[in-house]
């Protein structure tokens, strides 16, 4: 299994066991924030309706994988000052991809950051964790990415990329948008609206 599969190391015990009221008031901020990003076209209404399916103990690092359209090793180096100040805040470099920056959240829930503390992690879930919980989200939300494309945390650029194309957007600016330099890589990414639909599961 390679370091992009296993994803960052957690935390040692006693940190992640510190770290868990700030990781709740994180979410909370995030549960907040989403749809007001939906509002703004940043947050796809697919994810966002898969977010709404998961449990809190996941929704930190689902959330911010769904705004920033970032990798699950990128996310580890997330600027949580940044986030929390409303700045922009850089994704490096990772996989061949490009560096860009995610635009600033600045709405009207500011008050939801306040007591989130800038060093929390955003990844106390593990890998495996998460893309457990995605997919039973997808299942329950009858949404998701056709069979071949086996997306696990990629799966918010999955429907990122489909809804902006669906919506007109040139397929150059999708690409600088998920960081690719090739955009033959953000075709790989792009599936018919039909195509993502499929019977929710009772």
């Amino acid at each position: 299994m390679n370091a992009r599969q296993r994803g960052p190391t957690p935390p040692a015990a006693l940190a992640l066991l510190d770290a868990r009221p700030g990781h709740f008031r994180l979410a909370v901020a995030l549960t907040h924030t989403v749809p007001e990003l939906v509002l703004r076209g940043i947050i796809d209404p697919y994810s966002a309706t898969i977010l709404a399916q998961l449990p809190q103990h996941v929704y930190a690092p689902a959330a911010l994988l769904a705004w920033s359209k970032c990798r699950w090793n990128e996310l580890a180096a997330v600027d949580m000052e940044a986030v929390v100040a409303g700045r922009r805040w850089r994704i490096f470099p990772s996989k061949g991809s490009q560096e860009r920056w995610i635009r600033p959240y600045m709405g009207t829930v500011e008050r939801y950051w306040r007591n989130v503390p800038i060093t929390v992690p955003v990844s106390i879930v593990g890998y495996s964790s998460l893309c457990a919980a995605l997919a039973a989200a997808q299942d329950a939300a009858g949404i998701t990415v056709p069979d071949q494309h086996h997306s696990k945390t990629h799966i918010f650029r999955h429907f990122y990329a489909s809804w902006r194309n669906a919506r007109g957007a040139l397929i150059e600016d999708i690409a600088h948008e998920l960081g690719h330099y090739s955009t033959d890589s953000t075709r790989r990414y792009i599936h018919e609206v039909s195509d993502l639909i499929v019977q929710p599961t009772r």
